[in-house]
């Protein structure tokens, strides 16, 4: 009878739980991932678990998050991958299965910050959820999950990683190739802002690029003011 008792008061624990989670916005969260995921019904399997069960629906949003963070590492490119692994000492990289099927959790997310999908404050956070949902895989046993600790990871698994759209990281070749059309070329904002967001290595191989580019002028199609004027406008952000 005890047992009993003792499974129905942890029942209406986690019911009640699940409804504060609920009234506190997760629902709206759940609203913003992209239709990319919402076609996979993760939406509607986390809005089910949310009520009766929201330590597993935060689990299967965090997998979720990382399972994003892996295709995302894959669209930015297997070169830049590969380059950060081996720079930042992390399991090296020779193809794209390495990354969606050898790395870690713990390693998704650093190479994930390594090449520059990640910023150092998101990096942190989302480490921060990782650790969060390490402790409720053993609630029964060790821990009892908190609402805010619940909260935590449905922000910022979505705002971080599940909102977002993947970002192809600028190749060396997309500015080559800019370098060498017939007319006069031009840096528009949205260029610039690409190559801020790509990580230092890829930004020093632009540089380096353009350099030798403008030092030879058989392969330049303009004069080679023109050609040093672009690669200005990158090395000054370098």
């Amino acid at each position: 009878m005890a047992d009993e008792q003792d499974r129905s008061q942890a029942l209406i624990a986690t019911e009640a739980k699940g409804e504060i989670v609920a009234a506190a916005g997760a629902p709206a969260l759940l609203a913003k991932i992209r239709p990319e995921w919402q076609a996979k019904g993760l939406i509607r399997r986390t809005t089910r678990l949310l009520e009766h069960d929201p330590s597993s629906a935060c689990q299967r949003l965090f997998n979720a998050a990382i399972a994003d963070l892996r295709q995302k590492i894959i669209i930015a490119g297997l070169d830049i991958a590969k380059e950060a692994a081996a720079r930042f000492r992390l399991p090296s990289i020779m193809k794209d299965e390495d990354i969606s099927e050898n790395y870690t959790v713990s390693r998704i997310i650093d190479l994930a910050y390594r090449i520059g999908i990640l910023t150092r404050p998101e990096w942190k956070t989302i480490v921060r959820c990782y650790d969060i949902r390490g402790d409720l895989e053993h609630e029964d046993q060790e821990y009892e999950a908190d609402v805010d600790d619940i909260l935590y990871i449905f922000k910022n698994c979505i705002e971080i990683v599940l909102e977002r759209d993947p970002v192809e990281i600028l190749r060396v070749d997309d500015i080559q190739k800019l370098v060498q059309t017939p007319e006069a070329p031009s840096v528009t904002v949205h260029i610039l802002e690409d190559y801020d967001r790509a990580p230092q290595i890829r930004q020093k191989e632009i540089v380096e690029r353009l350099i030798n580019l403008s030092l030879d002028s058989k392969k330049t199609r303009y004069r080679s003011a023109e050609c040093h004027r672009v690669t200005g406008k990158f090395s000054t952000r370098y």
